[in-house]
């Protein structure tokens, strides 16, 4: 008799437990919230891996930096909004897998590989997270949580070494991500970034896509940031 007495309290206990579990994630999503287990954050392992990766691709610029300038590929290594106080961290994977793509954007928003480069003709997709969530523990899903707000003529800086590559607003929409087809095939005389991100507050099929003209570059003073 005991014994039956105890199998109802035993699954009323793991029922609760359970109940309370998905309580607990609701009323914190509620407040914007993402649990480190949710949104992605690395591990130490992880986060080493990034280390080293960001060291190979310093050695890869300095080593461009020998070359003759007409074949020289200039790479971004940042991204300003200075209307919104953003300053981003920007990689260039070499490699277009998906797997790949999705580590790189915890740590950095990205160039999507194949896509123009600095001081050239073409166009450069560069790709960044974005949420609605408020409080997150990986910044990097808040990366182009401004892009929507991003209006014509607003300046876009992309960074590499000591110069800074301006870029002006030209375009922005919203488009379904089956039709988001971003062509990059180079115009003569025509430079462009185009900034893509998911549409936090629609479906999640859709894509926010802003485009901006290339300006000018200019110098860079490192000495302010020392």
């Amino acid at each position: 008799m005991i014994a039956g007495r105890n199998k109802p309290s035993g699954f009323l206990y793991i029922v609760v437990t359970a109940w309370v579990f998905v309580l607990s994630l609701t009323v914190l999503n509620s407040v914007g919230f993402v649990p480190y287990y949710v949104d992605g954050s690395l591990s130490n392992k992880e986060r080493a891996e990034v280390v080293k990766r960001l060291e190979e691709e310093q050695k890869k610029a300095e080593q461009e930096k020998l070359k003759p300038v007409e074949t020289r590929v200039i790479l971004p290594t940042r991204l300003t909004m200075p209307a919104f106080g953003v300053d981003l961290p920007l990689t260039n994977p070499n490699t277009t897998d998906v797997k790949v793509l999705n580590q790189e954007l915890l740590t950095s928003i990205i160039r999507y590989p194949g896509s123009g480069t600095l001081g050239r003709d073409g166009n450069m997709l560069i790709l960044g997270h974005s949420t609605s969530y408020r409080t997150v523990h990986n910044k990097m899903y808040q990366a182009f949580n401004q892009v929507p707000h991003l209006e014509e003529g607003n300046v876009i800086k992309l960074i590499s070494g000591d110069k800074e590559y301006v870029y002006t607003v030209s375009n922005k929409e919203m488009r379904k991500a089956s039709d988001a087809i971003i062509d990059f095939t180079p115009k003569p005389g025509v430079q462009q970034i185009t900034l893509v991100t998911c549409n936090t507050l629609g479906k999640k099929a859709d894509r926010w896509i802003v485009t901006a003209d290339f300006v000018g570059s200019y110098p860079r003073d490192v000495s302010l940031e020392q």
